[in-house]
């Protein structure tokens, strides 16, 4: 069997995208499916180590499309995105030039190769759209691998009706057409089935999972002389009063037990701008606790993660569908995970591996209650980390790539 592989972005890109296509080609392949991949990527043909590492031999490359990087340059695409006018004026999304010329390419690779089924990762959805041409025009099975949903995801906002149904229509014309449709979890899958129309029990799920190989060799000790309270990645708009709550909470709970920052640290590692980080945390006069970890990776992001006691998420309610991929790594690094927000997949999946966490909601009253308490159980050693390490091996991301490939077999057989 082989697979035309549509990832627009393929590493070393580093986003979630990346890697959850980089898993799927290296594991395919070993469990039987040869990969033939198309992507925007102009470098990996020529990087060998990642082109053996993928065990990828078969790769078409499509010119990526320009306008992000030509917008962001002029600063017009910051004034479209801030008025959501982008959505408006480019369909399905600023990648749309690209598929003139994947089609173009993806009809080369079917004329030069036997290929068996189409799969295609998403977003962006422009690629979905290549995926869904080309099996339509050469009436080749197609799988849909949906790492977000589309138009019921509550934070894709869509300007005017007429938009949003024109979305919301190409999504339903690829959805219902797919033989495979493969989500990253139950919630998304709902939103997914509820937007286009197919049941919710038709769609395979395949969480995003975490590297096997970014585990360290041995357990790193939590730092002993001061409680550490440490967030991983990104944080977002979407996020923005959820923190400005944290930074309050916390700053009544360091005054209700007289703490100064040789007995408290909040650390922070990842790429939000820091001016941003910064500004909030001036906002609770708590810059003196603030230790900046810069950009982790591997097996050094988890080995700080372990040295945290308190590792938290925002969970507000617009994402509550979304698992975000830092809880795998929290998972990993031995944590007890504070989620603030609501229940949700994230809560729900840390129920499933019987994951140590604490659950707050996003006012800053309750946020000091909690913290307070989590703070003297750790002064007395009673604050518990960790999961059932039997049940996490499930989700590591090799692991969810051999299922992956298994469910193709099966459907395709």
């Amino acid at each position: 069997m082989r697979i035309l592989f549509i990832s627009y972005f393929f590493p070393p890109d580093k986003a979630v995208g990346g890697h959850r296509a980089s898993s799927i080609t290296k594991v395919f392949v070993e469990e039987g499916i040869n990969i033939a991949l198309l992507t925007a990527n102009q470098e990996i043909s020529e990087l060998e180590e990642l082109k053996n590492y993928h065990n990828l031999s078969d790769i078409y490359q499509a010119k990526e499309s320009q306008i992000r990087k030509i917008g962001y340059k002029t600063k017009i695409l910051v004034g479209l995105e801030l008025f959501n006018l982008d959505r408006l004026l480019f369909f399905p999304d600023l990648y749309f030039p690209w598929i003139r010329r994947a089609l173009k390419v993806g009809e080369k690779a079917l004329k030069e190769l036997e290929i068996d089924a189409i799969m295609v990762t998403l977003p962006p959805y422009s690629a979905a759209v290549v995926g869904y041409k080309l099996s339509k025009k050469y009436d080749i099975p197609l799988i849909v691998d949906h790492r977000d949903p589309w138009t019921s995801n509550p934070t894709f906002t869509l300007p005017r009706f007429i938009v949003r149904k024109r979305h919301r229509k190409l999504e339903s014309k690829i959805t219902r057409h797919a033989r495979i449709n493969v989500a990253v979890g139950n919630e998304c899958a709902q939103l997914l089935g509820d937007s286009s129309g197919v049941e919710k029990e038709t769609f395979h799920i395949i969480p995003n999972g975490y590297f096997e190989s970014n585990v360290p060799d041995k357990e790193v000790p939590k730092i002993e002389d001061k409680f550490t309270i440490s967030y991983f990645g990104n944080y977002y708009k979407v996020h923005k009063p959820y923190f400005s709550e944290f930074v309050m909470g916390l700053k009544e709970m360091i005054d209700k037990n007289n703490l100064n920052p040789e007995q408290l640290a909040i650390r922070y590692a990842g790429l939000t701008s820091r001016t941003a980080i910064h500004r909030d945390l001036a906002r609770g006069d708590l810059l003196p606790y603030f230790e900046d970890l810069g950009h982790l990776e591997g097996k050094t992001l988890i080995e700080e993660i372990q040295k945290s006691h308190l590792n938290f998420v925002f969970v507000p309610s617009s994402v509550e569908y979304a698992l975000a991929t830092k809880i795998y790594d929290y998972a990993v690094g031995n944590s007890h995970i504070l989620i603030i927000g609501g229940k949700g997949e994230i809560s729900d999946w840390c129920d499933v591996i019987e994951q140590k966490y604490s659950l707050v909601e996003g006012k800053a009253d309750s946020i000091t209650k909690v913290l307070d308490n989590l703070f003297k159980k750790w002064k007395n050693t009673e604050l518990e980390y960790g999961c059932n390490k039997t049940k996490l091996t499930e989700y590591g991301r090799f692991n969810l790539a051999i299922k992956y490939a298994n469910i193709v077999k099966k459907e395709l057989k």
